[in-house]
């Protein structure tokens, strides 16, 4: 954003507006009716820094790797350091909006919670995480299809 109007106020590094910053998303939200006809290509991410849960959707694991392929993270492959709270995740942009959102399960798998959690093709609830909860009906309208 840019310009010399009050409106115009910086972003931090997150996207997130700063204290009287002008946030586009609140007064656009996304509109399926508008959207409709217009194909939201989904392109992997990697920088989710800043993201936090802003939904959650019901589906299968098994869905999940239908529309968006292999999870981008994996705890049983992956070096990253966690604390064991995801099992897995997908990371993903909107290329038209440059939205970012997020799937992952949380607290519920086998990492976390050893034989008492559920393997991660049993999961059916899953946390939508993105910097606006306008990525939500997004994806769902993605899953759903």
């Amino acid at each position: 954003m840019g310009g010399t109007h009050p409106i115009y106020k910086k972003i931090n590094s997150t996207g997130s507006c700063v204290p009287g910053c002008l946030n586009l998303a609140t007064l656009f939200p996304y509109n399926p009716t508008l959207m409709k006809g217009i194909k939201m290509k989904l392109i992997k991410n990697n920088n989710m820094d800043g993201t936090h849960l802003v939904g959650e959707v019901e589906t299968t694991y098994k869905n999940l790797v239908e529309k968006f392929g292999p999870p981008h993270y994996d705890y049983k492959t992956s070096d990253r350091l966690t604390d064991n709270k995801i099992s897995v995740e997908w990371s993903l942009r909107f290329q038209e909006t440059n939205d970012v959102v997020t799937i992952y399960n949380w607290k519920d798998g086998k990492n976390y919670l050893g034989n008492e959690g559920d393997k991660v093709e049993d999961i059916k609830n899953w946390h939508i995480g993105g910097y606006n909860s306008k990525v939500v009906p997004m994806i769902k309208e993605v899953i759903n299809k």
